[in-house]
Protein backbone atom coordinates (compact mmCIF):
# COMPACT_ATOMS: atom_id res chain seq x y z
CA UNK A 1 0.00 0.00 0.00
CA UNK A 2 0.65 3.70 -0.07
CA UNK A 3 2.08 3.59 3.60
CA UNK A 4 4.80 1.04 2.31
CA UNK A 5 5.85 3.18 -0.33
CA UNK A 6 6.03 6.27 2.19
CA UNK A 7 8.46 4.22 4.73
CA UNK A 8 10.29 3.20 1.81
CA UNK A 9 10.66 6.74 0.52
CA UNK A 10 11.15 8.28 3.98
CA UNK A 11 13.71 5.18 5.17
CA UNK A 12 15.52 5.46 2.24
CA UNK A 13 16.17 9.69 1.89
CA UNK A 14 17.52 8.92 5.60
CA UNK A 15 20.00 5.94 5.84
CA UNK A 16 20.76 5.93 2.34
CA UNK A 17 20.77 9.36 0.66
CA UNK A 18 21.55 10.79 4.43
CA UNK A 19 19.21 13.68 4.55
CA UNK A 20 17.91 15.08 7.33
CA UNK A 21 13.94 14.08 9.29
CA UNK A 22 13.48 18.27 8.71
CA UNK A 23 14.57 18.22 5.02
CA UNK A 24 12.50 14.61 4.34
CA UNK A 25 9.13 15.71 6.22
CA UNK A 26 9.36 18.99 3.35
CA UNK A 27 9.81 16.67 0.61
CA UNK A 28 7.90 14.49 1.10
CA UNK A 29 4.92 16.34 2.72
CA UNK A 30 4.87 14.70 6.00
CA UNK A 31 4.54 16.01 9.13
CA UNK A 32 8.03 15.93 11.62
CA UNK A 33 6.18 13.72 13.94
CA UNK A 34 5.31 11.15 11.68
CA UNK A 35 8.87 10.84 9.51
CA UNK A 36 10.36 10.83 12.87
CA UNK A 37 7.94 8.23 13.60
CA UNK A 38 8.63 6.00 10.64
CA UNK A 39 12.53 6.62 10.94
CA UNK A 40 12.40 5.45 14.76
CA UNK A 41 10.49 2.14 14.13
CA UNK A 42 12.56 1.54 11.38
CA UNK A 43 15.41 1.95 13.96
CA UNK A 44 13.59 -0.24 16.58
CA UNK A 45 13.07 -3.35 14.14
CA UNK A 46 16.74 -2.65 12.61
CA UNK A 47 18.01 -2.92 15.90
CA UNK A 48 16.38 -6.15 16.72
CA UNK A 49 17.47 -7.91 13.11
CA UNK A 50 21.04 -6.97 14.41
CA UNK A 51 20.37 -8.77 17.72
CA UNK A 52 19.13 -11.96 16.31
CA UNK A 53 15.67 -11.92 16.86
CA UNK A 54 13.06 -13.66 14.75
CA UNK A 55 10.00 -11.83 13.43
CA UNK A 56 8.12 -13.21 17.16
CA UNK A 57 10.68 -11.53 18.80
CA UNK A 58 10.20 -8.41 17.52
CA UNK A 59 6.43 -8.44 17.30
CA UNK A 60 6.61 -9.05 21.08
CA UNK A 61 9.04 -6.46 21.49
CA UNK A 62 7.82 -4.12 19.68
CA UNK A 63 4.39 -4.79 19.49
CA UNK A 64 4.11 -4.14 15.95
CA UNK A 65 1.96 -6.42 13.32
CA UNK A 66 3.78 -8.90 11.26
CA UNK A 67 2.91 -6.63 8.41
CA UNK A 68 4.60 -3.69 9.34
CA UNK A 69 7.85 -5.65 10.47
CA UNK A 70 7.83 -7.38 7.23
CA UNK A 71 7.78 -3.89 5.58
CA UNK A 72 10.51 -2.66 7.66
CA UNK A 73 12.63 -5.65 6.70
CA UNK A 74 11.99 -5.11 3.48
CA UNK A 75 13.35 -1.91 3.54
CA UNK A 76 16.32 -2.87 5.76
CA UNK A 77 17.51 -5.41 2.96
CA UNK A 78 17.28 -3.30 0.37
CA UNK A 79 19.23 -0.89 2.50
CA UNK A 80 21.89 -3.97 3.07
CA UNK A 81 21.95 -4.39 -0.88
CA UNK A 82 22.45 -1.12 -1.65
CA UNK A 83 25.74 -1.43 0.44
CA UNK A 84 27.18 -4.06 -1.10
Amino acid sequence: GTGQTHKRIICLARYRDGKSAPQIARETYHSHAAVDRYLSDFARVRFCLQKGMDRAEIRQALEMSDQLIDQYVEINEELKDARS
